[in-house]
Parts: structure tokens; sequence; C-alpha cells
């Protein structure tokens, strides 16, 4: 079970072994976790190098780097009986437009954890005027942590924004860091680093508003953890969590509408306790709803029960 495409000691050797027969043959389901995502494909520049509308036309350095693999993978047969696991029928179409229109897909969703049955403690009141809001997520490009801080600027009120999570590009990290130093005066931004998993609902607790205007996911994890900890989320269109608004649990907006995001925030900022506290409410309720769905296990399940009883040598395909 490879659970990445492009890891080179999750997937790429586990692959390259088994086709020179290094490992027993084994039935493999190789599941991309989003990496075929056009936002984590996209990552990257050219800089200076080329004019922008060539580095458009011919697409990034990572994204061709990541091409040059698929390319290679499929004529060596790397991924000859392979199954892949997509988590929606979305991924599911980004993996045969990349792999192969014969590639083996089964949607079969990323499982949650269930929530906590103890709800979670109280927090601070909302405050009208002022905003205590989160970035929670590994910091490179595909997660957007600078589409996220060009958000504050033009926000009125007193504005905390927390930002948690591990660096994951040191160049990318720079320029946000930057960014962080050239908001306005009313925004005060904190950064702390990683966050043990014990404590990302706690750390979701203390806040008001989980900004994260990612350029893909195909599940989301931390969404759900943000709605189950009863903080509601702003997140761009480009996630599964799609209607939060008519749940009441939060938003989920066009990625390139920064000023409807915005629109949000300022809402947000000028909440008072009373009319918060349904919101937050709502995403907690909405977020346990969605960790106790049963149907996630029972398609993985499924999956895992089909690729064993296939099993033998692996057919011809791509």
């Amino acid at each position: 079970y490879l659970n990445s495409l492009f890891s080179p000691r999750l997937s790429i050797v586990p692959l390259l072994l088994g086709r020179v027969g290094a490992i027993p043959r084994r039935p493999v389901v190789l599941a991309p976790r989003g990496e075929l995502h056009a936002g984590a494909l996209g990552g990257g520049s050219w800089g200076r190098l080329l004019p922008a509308a060539a580095a458009r036309r011919l697409g990034s350095p990572r994204y061709l780097k990541k091409r040059a693999y698929i390319a290679v993978a499929r004529a060596l047969g790397l991924f000859r009986g392979v199954t892949w696991q997509a988590s929606n029928e979305a991924e599911a179409e980004e993996i045969r437009h990349h792999v192969g229109a014969g590639a083996r897909v089964v949607v079969a969703p990323d499982l949650a954890a269930r929530a906590p049955e103890n709800l979670p403690p109280p927090r601070a009141p909302k405050r009208a005027g002022a905003l205590r809001a989160v970035f929670l997520s590994r910091i490179d490009d595909k997660k957007n942590l600078d589409g996220a801080i060009a958000l504050l600027h033009g926000v009125r009120g007193e504005v905390s924004f927390d930002v948690y999570g591990p660096v994951g590009d040191a160049r990318y990290w720079a320029r946000c860091r930057a960014a962080l130093d050239r908001l306005p005066p009313n925004v005060t931004a904190r950064v702390h680093g990683a966050v043990p998993h014990d404590r990302v609902a706690e750390v979701f607790r203390a806040h008001e508003l989980f900004v994260f205007p990612t350029r893909g996911e195909n599940f989301g994890h931390v969404v759900l953890e943000a709605l189950v900890s009863g903080c509601p989320v702003l997140v761009s269109d480009r996630t599964p969590w799609r209607g939060l608004a008519l749940y009441g649990a939060g938003w989920d907006l066009p990625l390139d509408d920064a000023e409807a995001m915005r629109a949000v925030l300022q809402r947000c900022v000028d909440m008072d306790e009373e009319e918060y506290r349904p919101w937050s409410v709502r995403a907690a309720h909405f977020g346990r709803e969605a960790s106790a769905d049963e149907r996630p296990v029972r398609w993985n399940r499924a999956l895992f029960e089909q690729v064993a009883r296939a099993g033998g040598p692996p057919p011809r395909g791509v």
C-alpha cells in the first residue's frame, strides 16, 4: 500500500524493486493523496529566466520534473498491475489524465479519525471588532500561506493571525516571512512552528477562524479537525469541503476571488459572541457528523478485498 506517487522512499523505490523482481510480487494499491492535483503539480517558478507568458505555457520546473517521472515510469512498466486509490471522482479523473485512460482506479475516500466523545472546552467569548485567525498546515506553495497573508490587507479591526506548521519549502517560507513583516499595524502575526497532533484541537479551539485558501486538497484532514473543534473555516473551492455556508459551518469560496474571502474575514471581525457562537456550534456538529460517517470505511474495505481477490500475476496495462 503506497501512500504517495512521487516519494522516493514510499513509492518509487518499492515500485522499482517490484519491477525487477527484487521483492515478492504482490498486489499494489497506490494512493497519490492529491499529488496529481493541478495545485500540487503547479508549484515552483522559472523566476526571471523566462517571460511570464512563456513560463505559463511551459509549466513550472516542478511540474516538468513530475511529468518526466510519470513518462519514464510508464515506459518502464512501473504502474503495470497497480490499482490506484482516488479520494473522489475528481481525483480519479486526474489519475486517468496523467497516468493513462486504462489505469485501474477505485474511489475510496480518505479515512478520518473519529471525533473525541467529549466536547471541546469552552473558548473565550468573541469580541466584536476583533478576530483570532489561524493558519495551520505544512508551509509550501500548495497550501498558499502567502495567499492567506494577502487577504489580511484591507481588513478593518483588531486581527491576530497565528501561523502553525512545518516548513516544507525554505524559499517559499522566506517569501511568506517577508509578507508577514509587511502586514498593517492592526494585524498581529505570530509564528509558532510545527504543532504536535495531540495539540491541534487545542490550537483550533483557541481561535475563531481557520484561514486556508489552499491550492488543492484531495481531502483536507486539517479542515475536518478545525470543524470538529468548533472553529469555522474559510477555505478555497479546491477541496471536497463544499457548501459549508449552507450548513452555517464556514465558507468555501473561489481561490481567485480574494475580495469575497476578504469580505468574509471582515464579517468575522465584526461578529460579536451572540452572532458568532451559532457558527462555532454548527461547525462542531458538522465536523462530528462527518467524522462519524462509516461509508469511507466500507469503501476502503471493499477496495482492499477487491485487490486481494484479484491477486495473481499483474495484468497487462499502463
